[in-house]
């Protein structure tokens, strides 16, 4: 995976406040998935330069600013490579959250399903019968092999099932592990 970065300043110009400002933005792109943080500044959209990036001018202003902006994209490098060298897949909401400071760990999908099969196990005889605690643990195993196979990972945030893997995972179970709702 190539963990691409890209980091973008931009004002939302059509919400103007009450003195004519705009609210700054921050947009992150990290491997096509985007994301956009506030960065609770007002600035006068007559002096900010679109195609660089930055405040028009020399003044304190415009020089507060723009070095603001590099400190936070320094910020921004800086997660982003220690998440390379982690070597644990990350998304641009990982990312975000070191930032924001909401870096709290990430619910992943295996390990949801491991608590899960280990709640259903306790409820055998009671609201479960051991055959559908076993098609729970059969489920789990094939979704951890979609995962290995399809995306080369041990496991995704949970945050990541989404139309496009249930698809995938429906087609892998259909064509791969060839599981059929007709069949008997």
């Amino acid at each position: 995976m190539s963990n691409s970065l890209a980091v973008l300043f931009y004002l939302k110009d059509k919400r103007l406040d009450k003195n004519g400002k705009a609210g700054l933005y921050l947009r992150l792109t990290v491997n096509g998935q985007r994301s956009v943080i506030s960065l609770h500044r007002k600035i006068d959209p007559e002096k900010w330069d679109s195609r660089m990036n930055k405040l028009k001018g020399k003044g304190i202003e415009a020089e507060e600013l723009n070095r603001f902006m590099a400190t936070v994209r320094h910020r921004i490098n800086k997660i982003h490579n220690e998440l390379v060298e982690e070597g644990e897949f990350f998304t641009v909401h990982d990312v975000k959250d070191k930032f924001s400071g909401n870096d709290k760990r990430v619910k992943m999908l295996l390990e949801l399903f491991d608590e899960h099969n280990q709640q259903m196990k306790k409820l055998i005889g009671i609201e479960f019968a051991l055959g559908t605690y076993k098609r729970y643990h059969t489920t789990r195993n094939h979704v951890a092999e979609f995962i290995k196979t399809e995306q080369s990972k041990s496991d995704i945030p949970i945050r990541d099932v989404d139309l496009k893997f249930i698809k995938g995972f429906e087609y892998f179970l259909k064509t791969t592990k060839e599981c059929n709702h007709t069949q008997h």
